[in-house]
């Protein structure tokens, strides 16, 4: 009977600790599980340096040891992420026959020890025990699938990958704060798919491009017609998100009433659903991102204050890529190695000065910027190393000086300016400048036939001509 109450835990490992090698017998036998691992000692010191150098699932005390001092063993062994659960087999005659707490690692049998109370307890213990492996066994996993995603070997890398299983763990609002380029959402994405909601939808709503109505539309649904007469209801992404992740992107362009709305719409865990006109629940986690600093957002109403209420969010930074250098070279190879997948050809080799350059820069356009001139070099030079003369032309302007001279203008005439500017790059080679435009040569002669250049070899078609005409 006992055999069959504790066959689930057949294949555990188990330590017997009694000063009384006779008691460590009698244990053992009590248990009477055929197929699994015993160990046994006489010491608490000698418990501490097994299970520090074993896989053992529970540890089983006799009641010739202080219980605080098998309390303060379990405390300091789990503190090392040790997974043993401790059984105490306490001998005090009064009090409850057992008691286990789901909070801690130490569990206690008051006498008298009968075999039907000691087995339950056992079993329990053990559960937990393969629990917690189970857990820190996907932990790791989660741990170096993000470190093959969210590539860095700096101090703020590392402490956001922490700061992203730490946070995966609740079911929280996160908002995510960073500059443009950063990794704002592939760091929403990594929350998401460490979570447990990993298997459900993972639902981007980009804040900035849409007026307060379409908004209003993407999130709850609309109708639209389908045919002369005929309407048809889209549900919205709350629907679609049902169960997963909602990324509101820019959440800092929303209008100050939406937010309020979608505030009160995710503390009360209801939303109005426009198709049946019923309150739908809400099972959603919100994750958004922002340029924003967290006051500003809190004077928008999407963030508690002491007068106003708002979301609790957990907090998560992303770094500027010029404040962690020692990340660029991983980036960079890793940008390449895409690049050569995408091309099929063997990945380009960086050389020292080509890293050291990158390294110099201060990138305003962060990571987006870095793939945006490799991709850009690469598309011009069909070599097999990429040097510092190679990547030097890309990054001669900081972008924020093209942000700020292109502000107003027409989006014909940025066409034009980027055109003519990597013409004139490329000292007038058709070929580089097509290439690096990703167009084709056809396509590049016809806008400069249109820009006034002369044909192909034409006379004033130099690199003189058209660097005049760039200027």
């Amino acid at each position: 009977m006992i055999e069959h109450q504790v066959s689930e835990v057949d294949s555990g490992r188990f330590l017997l600790c009694a000063t009384d090698a006779e008691v460590r017998q009698r244990l053992r036998q009590n248990l009477d599980i055929a197929q699994a691992t015993f160990q046994e000692c006489d010491t608490l010191a000698e418990i501490r340096r097994l299970v520090l150098t074993h896989e053992i699932d529970v540890c089983i005390v006799d009641g010739s040891f202080v219980h605080a001092d098998v309390e303060l063993l379990a405390d300091e062994l789990a503190a090392s992420r040790r997974t043993t659960q401790f059984v105490h087999l306490q001998n005090q005659p009064t009090g409850p026959v057992l008691k286990t707490n789901l909070g801690s690692s130490l569990h206690r049998v008051v006498a008298p020890h009968e075999v039907g109370q000691l087995v339950p307890v056992v079993t329990l213990a053990f559960r937990m025990a393969r629990s917690l492996s189970d857990i820190q066994r996907l932990r790791r996993q989660l741990q170096h699938r993000l470190q093959r995603e969210m590539l860095g070997n700096s101090t703020a890398t590392q402490e956001l990958r922490e700061a992203i299983l730490r946070t995966a763990e609740k079911d929280d609002a996160v908002l995510i704060l960073g500059e443009s380029g950063t990794g704002l959402t592939m760091t929403a994405q990594a929350v998401h798919d460490v979570s447990r909601r990993a298997h459900r939808p993972f639902i981007k709503l980009r804040c900035s491009v849409l007026s307060t109505e379409a908004i209003e539309a993407e999130l709850f649904g609309r109708v639209v017609d389908i045919a002369p007469g005929q309407q048809q209801f889209h549900p919205g992404l709350l629907e679609l998100a049902e169960g997963g992740t909602l990324l509101l992107q820019n959440v800092e362009a929303l209008s100050i009433p939406l937010q309020k709305k979608i505030v009160r719409m995710f503390l009360e865990k209801r939303y109005h659903d426009p198709a049946t006109g019923t309150a739908r629940r809400l099972n959603i986690r919100l994750i958004a991102t922002s340029h924003a600093e967290p006051d500003v957002l809190a004077k928008c109403g999407l963030i508690g204050d002491n007068e106003t209420p708002g979301l609790e969010f957990v907090t998560l930074k992303t770094s500027p890529l010029c404040s962690r250098t020692e990340d660029i070279g991983l980036l960079a190879e890793h940008f390449l190695n895409g690049l050569a997948s995408e091309e099929g050809r063997p990945p380009r080799m960086m050389t020292l000065d080509a890293l050291e350059l990158l390294k110099s820069y201060s990138w305003p356009g962060n990571i987006r910027q870095l793939n945006h001139v490799l991709e850009r070099a690469c598309g011009v030079d069909a070599g097999t190393r990429l040097t510092a003369d190679v990547l030097r032309p890309w990054m001669e302007h900081p972008t924020a000086e093209v942000h700020t001279e292109t502000v107003g203008m027409s989006l014909r005439d940025m066409e034009r300016k980027l055109i003519e500017a990597t013409f004139n790059r490329y000292g007038g080679n058709r070929e580089r400048t097509a290439q690096a435009l990703q167009i084709g040569l056809r396509t590049l002669s016809g806008k400069l036939r249109e820009y006034g250049y002369p044909p192909r070899g034409g006379p004033g078609s130099n690199r003189h001509q058209s660097a005049s005409r760039a200027a």
